[in-house]
């Protein structure tokens, strides 16, 4: 799951955001081995291991066990460049 905040009425903060801002907006959404939700930022993915259970390695060297798939990960990794690179299309 990518999480959105691009629709947020921003018209109502004192700061003004900047689309190169946003990037730092998106995260992915994953869960621990008990189900609890978290979300990571996913540039800063190593890589993804595919053990019994799914574990990611940041590029600090922090591991993280997952319960969800090596391709959920996958997939919600090319939604949240989708997401991305909208904001840098032309309007």
């Amino acid at each position: 799951m990518v999480l959105l905040v691009r629709d947020y009425d921003y018209s109502s903060c004192c700061l003004t955001v900047y689309p190169a801002v946003l990037n730092f907006l998106l995260m992915i959404a994953v869960h621990k081995l008990n189900g609890k939700e978290f979300v990571i930022n996913c540039e800063q993915i190593k890589y993804i291991e595919a053990t019994p259970d799914t574990l990611i390695t940041l590029m600090d060297n922090d591991k993280i066990m997952i319960k969800d798939s090596v391709q959920s990960v996958i997939e919600a990794a090319i939604q949240y460049k989708k997401e991305i690179y909208s904001f840098a299309k032309p309007q």
